[in-house]
């Protein structure tokens, strides 16, 4: 059989096990609102400068992919122009590089 005190010992453990828990999910709940602060600042100042070059939030996207698109297309020129042999260009009348 369980006596008073033995019930009382397992009560007792329960809940400073409940107490601990409570801490560490009070902690959890600091570190992640902490975490969200942070985040929030962070885009904040991302669109901040976003707006200095003239993009707001919602153009972002077609942006980014403008961009891409400049980047694909100026590799693309760069790869054609150094595919062509320099004795080509220079009997087609081209100026040499050097």
């Amino acid at each position: 059989m369980t006596t008073t005190a033995q019930m009382d010992a397992s009560v007792k453990q329960r809940l400073e096990a409940l107490r601990k828990r409570i801490d560490e999910a009070r902690q959890e709940k600091a570190r992640a609102e902490a975490a969200l602060e942070h985040a929030q600042r962070q885009r904040e100042e991302a669109l901040a400068k976003l707006g200095e070059l003239g993009v707001t939030e919602d153009q972002l996207e077609a942006e980014l992919e403008r961009l891409a698109e400049d980047i694909r297309a100026g590799l693309e020129e760069a790869e054609r122009l150094l595919s062509t042999p320099l004795d080509a260009s220079r009997s087609a009348g081209g100026v040499d590089p050097f």
